[in-house]
């Protein structure tokens, strides 16, 4: 727990710690507010499958990689189906054909707004895992893994969205980017979903059998914070994140609520 001065977390947290214990499946939760860096967790720290949240980070670095110059984002990739086929989520499954040739541009964007495997598999080819595992220890992220069925944790996820903010503080216009393919995926069915339209958050969403994880930054004026929700033994994944859902509706309103009590600092 960060001892800056700003929201009482506590009361949130018996809060949450209660509605959870109704709920089937298991949660952690990570929670941070961006101006003060006061937090708090529900099993921040247990091991969750990572899902497709990991695109996150390897969108993260092949951006930051661009930003020094060691890549444009009009750089072509070509297809290799022995290497980069998959099913599941996106669309390049359809329609890539063998040599087909793609801008990281547009593989990084539909790694984050559709969740593509394939632009996923590209970019983690073209960039090298290893190179990804390394920037996210330096990141500080604790449980790096290649792969999105390996673990992690709603800290570490909370500290790769921390890295896009410190990136888009770094390099405005390509954290802009990122933060706004972040903020329109094609799913939006976490942790905005019962939140106002008009607050924007910036996410991405992951899902297996069993699973439902979603991890963004909620504009909330005034008050941004991070929030990383990771789920297991979920009955469906479509309760899954509507139950995600509904924590990210407690924490917002609790979050609301705190800014509008007077005297209290921003």
């Amino acid at each position: 727990m960060n001892s800056a001065k700003g929201i009482d977390y506590t009361p949130l947290a018996g809060e949450l710690r209660r509605y959870l214990a109704q709920k089937p499946g298991s949660y952690g939760i990570c929670c941070q507010d961006v101006n003060t860096g006061k937090s708090f967790g529900i099993d921040e720290d247990e091991l969750f499958v990572q899902a497709s949240c990991l695109k996150l980070a390897y969108v993260l670095y092949l951006y930051e990689q661009v930003a020094a110059g060691q890549y444009i984002l009009e750089q072509r990739l070509a297809y290799q189906a022995v290497d980069d086929y998959s099913d599941g989520s996106g669309y390049l499954q359809y329609f890539a054909a063998e040599g087909d040739r793609f801008t990281l541009r547009t593989l990084a964007g539909m790694a984050i707004t559709l969740s593509d495997n394939i632009a996923y598999r590209m970019i983690k080819r073209f960039l090298g895992a290893p190179n990804v595992l390394r920037y996210m220890k330096q990141m500080g992220m604790l449980h790096p893994q290649p792969n999105g069925e390996h673990c992690t944790t709603p800290g570490d996820m909370a500290c790769c969205l921390r890295g896009v903010l410190n990136f888009a503080a770094r390099a405005p216009e390509l954290g802009a980017r990122l933060l706004d393919d972040m903020a329109h995926p094609v799913w939006h069915y976490g942790l905005p979903l019962l939140l106002p339209d008009s607050v924007r958050v910036a996410h991405k969403e992951g899902d297996l059998d069993g699973v439902a994880n979603d991890v963004g930054i909620i504009f909330l004026p005034d008050r941004p914070y991070l929030l990383a929700i990771l789920s297991r033994d979920q009955p469906g994944v479509k309760s899954g994140f509507q139950e995600i859902a509904r924590i990210s509706k407690i924490i917002y309103d609790y979050h609301r609520h705190r800014i509008s009590e007077p005297g209290n600092p921003m």
